[in-house]
């Protein structure tokens, strides 16, 4: 799922200021919402030797979290860091 600048905001969003999108309820349940988030040590993890990736950032950035309705409880299916940004 992508989100553009022309998404409408949909009603059935708990933080609508921060929900781009979600899927009507006869759809896949699933929802897309975006926000300002203090990303400071976000970092990639080699799952081999479980050593940092990328070295220690302090940021803040526009998160763009996928979340997806399973059995009853909304999940995390993908996260996406964005560019920095002010709350």
């Amino acid at each position: 799922m992508t989100t553009g600048g022309s998404a409408p905001r949909a009603r059935w969003c708990e933080a609508p200021s921060a929900c781009t999108h979600a899927s009507p309820p006869s759809a896949a349940p699933t929802a897309i919402v975006s926000d300002c988030n203090d990303v400071t040590d976000f970092l990639r993890y080699d799952a081999r030797t479980g050593a940092p990736k990328e070295q220690r950032k302090t940021d803040i950035a526009e998160v763009e979290v996928t979340l997806r309705l399973v059995d009853g409880n909304w999940l995390v299916s993908k996260t996406v860091v964005k560019q920095s940004c002010k709350p």
